[in-house]
């Protein structure tokens, strides 16, 4: 199976999913596939508040687009625009994986939670804004074409993701009860 990871910012508590955005889950799928979690990472993390020269990502007018007309973009996409490109710049961000430990990030205690507190909704998941950005951008067909492929789990793909969210739930009760005994057993003479 491998070990499957998300984009967090642990400031604002928020998680990209790479497969919302075009990519896989693993390492290798996510370096490999385009559109991918890596465009995310420029997308959320460029300190880019306005547009400032000839490159900058779209905010206000249409200069990357597939139709490149170089007017005024559609009012939704400007406000998802402004609310995303730049979003993380300079916050923590992390890739967590669902086998991480908390020693994995030292600095960051119960690290070990954070895959699943971005199942939970403790963390927001931003995913959908990003992938909007990044279909403007540079990728609107291959977007498009993705989420034709990959939108629609058959019933058994579904059973299947099921499965693995109740063992990834298990193995969390199980770490934290670890956790839990360790902390006891270190306070017991």
């Amino acid at each position: 199976m491998g070990q499957y990871w998300v984009l967090v910012n642990l400031d604002k508590k928020e998680f990209v999913d790479p497969r919302q955005v075009g990519s896989g889950l693993k390492l290798i799928e996510i370096l490999t596939n385009h559109p991918s979690a890596c465009e995310a990472m420029v997308v959320l993390c460029a300190a880019q508040r306005e547009v400032r020269g000839g490159g900058d990502l779209d905010m206000e007018k249409n200069r990357h687009g597939p139709e490149r007309d170089f007017c005024d973009l559609p009012e939704e996409y400007r406000e998802i625009a402004r609310r995303t490109i730049g979003r993380w710049a300079g916050d923590r961000v992390v890739l967590v994986g669902d086998y991480t430990q908390d020693s994995d990030l030292p600095d960051h205690p119960h690290a070990s939670t954070i895959w699943d507190a971005c199942r939970t909704g403790e963390y927001r998941n931003i995913s959908q804004d990003v992938a909007r950005v990044l279909a403007h951008e540079i990728h609107p067909h291959a977007k498009a074409t993705w989420q034709q492929e990959h939108s629609i789990p058959t019933k058994q793909q579904k059973e299947y993701e099921q499965i693995i969210d109740d063992l990834r739930s298990i193995i969390a009760a199980l770490q934290k009860r670890i956790r839990e005994l360790e902390a006891l057993k270190a306070t017991t003479p």
